[in-house]
């Protein structure tokens, strides 16, 4: 097995324990995760209604990526969907201030960036074409 097949099927069970994990937190406590995080945007410009029907959403897509990326489902279109909606987190935590937790989603953002690089090489994937050696 190539390199390159490794650092794809670890970057893809990196982000769908990540994403399966954090949605499920987040699912379990959707009223308090709704409200917390959502009074963490009431000094911004941003609208409440927004944040909330972003809240309200984000665990069930966080799951659904989590999973996929754990069963290897579409991984390419699952590192773009990923990529989308860590541009989506990053701008919210620009228009809060927390430039330490953008610097943090830059990390993924790169991590995920190898994953796309990489994704050419992806046999342990639902519907991967078999790749000879």
């Amino acid at each position: 097995m190539s390199k390159n097949v490794w650092i794809s099927l670890l970057i893809r069970l990196m982000f769908g324990l990540i994403f399966f994990v954090f949605g499920l937190e987040k699912l379990i406590a959707l009223t308090n995760t709704i409200e917390a995080t959502g009074g963490m945007f009431d000094d911004t410009w941003m609208p409440r209604a927004i944040i909330g029907a972003f809240l309200y959403i984000l665990p069930f897509i966080e799951i659904t990526l989590g999973l996929s990326f754990l069963v290897g489902y579409k991984y390419r279109m699952m590192l773009v969907i990923t990529g989308i909606l860590l541009a989506i987190l990053t701008f919210g935590l620009a228009v809060r201030g927390d430039y330490e937790m953008v610097s943090r989603n830059l990390v993924y953002f790169f991590i995920l960036l190898i994953g796309l690089w990489h994704s050419d090489e992806n046999r342990y994937c639902l519907g991967a074409p078999s790749i000879k050696d």
